[in-house]
Order: structure tokens, then sequence, then C-alpha cells
């Protein structure tokens, strides 16, 4: 099955990059982050004289609110390296696929230890930023039932949230533990517009004598401003297409797809990204956890 031009709702693999010009900017915000950090980190120890007779008794709580100051600023000043690098990224555009992306011309594995390491760290930021709202309706707000209410009501939905990241978490990690690493082995390198990919993918024995639903898509991530003037990054799909295959004894498939000549090649380099995305899943047999692994497919015009 082929489809063109479907907005597909995903999480994307490019990231928001400010120009080199954001660099000073980024920087000088993330100072302020850090300093209210410190300062209340001072307040908690007894460094700094405390004025507020509410918070004596009660100076831990200034520490456990430093951490959304410390997490925000260790956030400008990783915005603030890679604008500093943007300028090179972009210039990359177009390049060779050595320049474009490190790949390896034997294969590559599947991207779920790159999606683990997204959701993880959305875990921690979520954690240190709700982290101290949790200690507000048990401490300064002892006695007061209006506002403790609202805080439970606010951190019941972001609980809810953190726990949607965590369900991910778990479930990453489960199918690392059942299946191990996956990979492809590329029976060329790379692949170009216009011609066959032939790949094999190596299962390894939990997923020997399965079936295998494949798919092959081009992602094409833009930068759009909505209606509030908000940058969000839409994943445009250009290319789809789906095959069935079947593994042999020891787990391993070999797959192959015709590639369409007028496709966008990769751009994995470029701001936001093009690329193109293999996804296998099976369900074997007595298993209760289904496979679903993603790799990232060298294609790229002929030169």
């Amino acid at each position: 099955m082929k489809e063109q031009g479907k907005v597909v709702t995903r999480q994307w693999r490019g990231q928001f990059r400010f120009g080199p010009k954001a660099v000073i900017p980024l920087f000088s915000l993330s100072v302020p982050f850090l300093l209210v950090g410190v300062a209340l980190v001072a307040w908690g120890f007894g460094a700094l004289p405390m004025e507020v007779k509410e918070l004596r008794g009660q100076e831990w709580v200034l520490i456990v609110f430093s951490l959304p100051f410390f997490t925000g600023s260790a956030a400008l000043f990783v915005a603030a390296l890679r604008a500093k690098k943007s300028q090179t990224t972009r210039s990359t555009q177009g390049c060779s696929p050595e320049i474009d992306y490190p790949w390896s011309p034997q294969g590559i594995g599947d991207d779920n230890d790159h999606r683990f390491k997204r959701v993880v760290w959305r875990v921690l930021i979520l954690v240190s930023v709700l982290a101290p709202f949790h200690v507000l309706p048990f401490t300064l707000l002892q006695g007061n039932r209006i506002n403790q209410y609202l805080i439970f009501g606010l951190l019941v939905f972001f609980d809810l949230i953190l726990f949607g990241e965590l369900c991910q978490v778990v479930s990453f990690g489960l199918r690392r533990l059942m299946f191990g690493e996956t990979r492809v082995h590329f029976h060329r390198f790379p692949f170009h517009l216009g011609e066959t990919l032939g790949i094999t993918f190596e299962g390894g024995n939990k997923l020997r004598n399965a079936e295998l639903n494949v798919e092959l898509r081009c992602i094409r991530e833009e930068y759009e401003i909505d209606f509030a003037y908000d940058l969000n990054v839409t994943c445009y799909q250009p290319y789809r297409e789906r095959h069935e295959y079947e593994t042999d004894i020891v787990g391993h498939s070999e797959i192959v797809f015709t590639l369409p000549g007028d496709a966008p090649p990769t751009r994995l380099s470029s701001d936001p990204p093009t690329y193109w995305e293999l996804v296998v899943k099976a369900k074997p047999a007595g298993s209760s956890i289904g496979y679903e692994g993603l790799f990232l497919m060298p294609i790229y015009e002929k030169v």
C-alpha cells in the first residue's frame, strides 16, 4: 500500500534549534535560573538569613523548590549549545551519507534505545518540576482547604501525564528484556531512490517463525505556526508502503521494497530533517508482549 501526503501524528525526530544569534540570550537567561536555584539551596541550608516566618522550620521546602530552576537553567544551557552548532548543521544539507549521519555500511540496530532515552528524559524533567508542588499541600498550604484542593486537582492531571510516560518506560524495558537488540543487515549501502531496497532482518530466537508486518515510510518534518502563533513540528508522510513477511527458524527474514524515484531523500542533518524509517511489528505465539522495531534507512539520491 502506498500513500501520498498524509499527515502523521507522532513524535518527531528533529529538535527545535535556535539560530546562532540566540546563543548569548539563551546563555544569559540560564544564569538567573541558576542563581535562583543556588539562592534557594543556600536559604534551605541556612547559609543565607531567612526573613519569611512561615518558612521557619520548613527550610527543606526551599531546597526542593530549587529543582525546577536548576532544570530550567540546564535546558537553556543545552539549547544555547545547540544554537551554537546550528550554523554548521544547516550547512550540511545535501551532503553525502557519510557526513549526513554516522551510518554503518553493514547495517543498523533498532531505534528503541533512542526512543527510550527520550522518554526517560521527559520523565526526569516532569519529576523535577512536579516534585516541589507535591509538598505544598502538606507544608505551606496547611489549613487552607480551597488552595489544597486546587493544587491536588492540578497535580492529579499532571501525574496522569507522568504515569503515561512511565508506562512507556516500562513498555520499552519489557521489550528489550524480551527480544534483546534486533538489527537489519544492508545488502548495499546506501540505497538509492528509484532502485531496490534489500535488507535482512535479524530478530533472534524470540522471533523465529513469526509473521512480520513491515512498513517503509518517508517522514518529512516541517516547522509551522498555528493560529496562536506558536511554532510546532508537523510530520508529513509523502510515502508509505507495507508488506508482510515471515522469519525462519533463526529469526531472520529477507525484506525487499521497490523505492520510488520521486520521493524526498534522507536529510537527517538538515533542520527540520527528512528521513526514512522501516517499522517491523510482530506478535510471537505464546507471548503477551508484541515486538516493534524501528530502523533508520539510508535512502539517498543517486549521484
